[in-house]
């Protein structure tokens, strides 16, 4: 599991927004710990906007995911690898979509289907 930069990382800006881990961001396959219990997924998408951000938050049996991201071949393997890798074991106790985007509740169904979670 990636970490964090640790605090000598600067933060940038662009267009009056701050990103505070710079540059870094979650490999492909793997998730990026930003806080405690709080997981950072991105995963790569067609189209001008290039990735979709997805979260893992800890649950009191498992994760919360909070999007999916779009039904591809590509984020499915995204998501197999970190469920067969950083996130090995770990029960999806609910999927939240943050709305009716495709790259954000693409995977809802397919996400239901292998962790029998309930979708809010």
């Amino acid at each position: 599991m990636a970490t964090a930069p640790d605090t000598d990382f600067a933060p940038t800006s662009h267009k009056g927004l701050t990103y505070p881990f710079g540059s870094a961001e979650p490999e492909a396959g793997d998730v990026f710990e930003v806080a405690p219990g709080i997981d950072w997924v991105r995963l790569k998408i067609p189209g001008p906007l290039k990735h979709v951000n997805c979260w893992l938050l800890a649950d009191t049996d498992g994760d919360a995911l909070i999007d999916t991201g779009m039904n591809t071949a590509e984020a499915r393997d995204a998501w197999k690898a970190i469920f067969n890798g950083p996130k090995a074991g770990t029960r999806i106790t609910r999927m939240i979509g943050t709305h009716f985007h495709p790259d954000h509740i693409g995977l809802a169904g397919w996400m239901c289907d292998h962790h029998a979670a309930p979708s809010s």
